[in-house]
């Protein structure tokens, strides 16, 4: 007999330990199942966690409970690198780029003919300003949330608005996760960073004196409409 579970994700940061005990449930409630599969609700595909070390947890819960081929997965051999690149969607050991170099092609190759020329050079500007003479020599695969999280302190000291660490932060979000698409890492590290604070702007409103003006100014345009009230 074959069980499928659908199963809802607990947040990110409540996961550990809920995925073992999940797991431990399951093993109670289908005791006399041959085979279990688990549909995560939350998952893009709804068969595969999207976050790896949940999916490295299932590999090592999987490959010890096995009866009649227990493993230790931390001793890996070429058998067991080739079942977690299986798990890890087969990505693409043979492709390395640094980060520059992969915004460089993500611009080029994913974003030209989808944003707007000044979009695309603006967004251009910022990679070439703000983000490559702080990251663009890491490894693509060794970005990590602090890199990330230190670049958005350096700019903040520099003096940049909360606005434009923002903007910096899509780019880098937008490029990691077309290359989670790409199979090229297995996150994205921009997920777990903590950009600063937006700036609240105040809204001033026009004073009696300048509401009379305007609506002098406005009368007889056809949008004079839009600012008249019985």
């Amino acid at each position: 007999m074959t069980v499928d579970v659908r199963h809802s994700l607990p947040p990110r940061h409540s996961r550990k330990g809920q995925l073992d005990a999940t797991i431990e449930q399951i093993k109670l409630d289908y005791a006399d199942a041959h085979e279990i599969h688990v549909i995560y609700s939350e998952s893009e595909t709804n068969t595969a966690l999207d976050h790896w070390p949940d999916v490295l947890a299932v590999f090592a819960v999987k490959t010890t409970l096995a009866d009649e081929d227990a493993a230790d997965v931390v001793a890996l051999d070429a058998d067991k690198q080739a079942r977690l690149q299986s798990v890890f969607w087969g990505i693409q050991q043979n492709v390395s780029y640094s980060f520059g170099e992969w915004l460089d092609k993500w611009m080029e190759d994913y974003k030209k003919m989808s944003l707007k020329a000044s979009t695309y050079y603006a967004n251009e500007r910022m990679i070439r300003t703000h983000i490559k003479p702080h990251m663009g020599d890491i490894g693509l695969k060794k970005v990590s949330p602090d890199d990330i999280q230190l670049l958005y302190q350096k700019m903040t000291l520099a003096g940049a608005k909360p606005a434009t660490v923002h903007k910096v932060k899509n780019i880098i979000n937008n490029a990691m996760e077309q290359a989670v698409k790409s199979r090229l890492i297995m996150y994205n590290p921009t997920r777990a960073t903590v950009p600063p604070k937006m700036e609240q702007s105040d809204v001033r409103v026009f004073t009696p004196e300048e509401q009379t003006q305007f609506m002098t100014i406005i009368q007889g345009h056809r949008l004079e409409p839009l600012f008249c009230w019985p």
